[in-house]
């Protein structure tokens, strides 16, 4: 699990795992299914880092302790984390 850092720049999030380590993210979407939320995250790289070019789907699930915040939690789920992914590019290749 991790835990939103008020952004930066829009769209742009820092998540800390678990580890406390530190990792910034460009929500490119949100996507709704099952009565969930889930985020499309693209890891933005440091200075002089080669770009991965990976898309991250993790659910977002709301801080009950800090309700200001979200937490961005990983899916262990194939079959949802597919179904998000389908969904995600017939919303995106649409707005095109």
């Amino acid at each position: 699990m991790s835990k939103n850092t008020p952004p930066a720049e829009d769209n742009i999030l820092i998540l800390t795992d678990e580890d406390g380590n530190r990792e910034r993210f460009e929500m490119i979407d949100t996507v709704s299914y099952d009565n969930r939320d889930f985020a499309i995250l693209l890891p933005l790289p440091d200075e002089g880092e080669p770009n991965e070019e990976m898309l991250y789907v993790l659910e977002i699930v709301e801080d009950l302790d800090d309700p200001e915040y979200d937490n961005y939690v990983g899916i262990e789920d194939d079959e949802t984390i597919d179904a998000v992914f389908e969904i995600f590019k017939k919303q995106y290749f649409e707005e095109d």
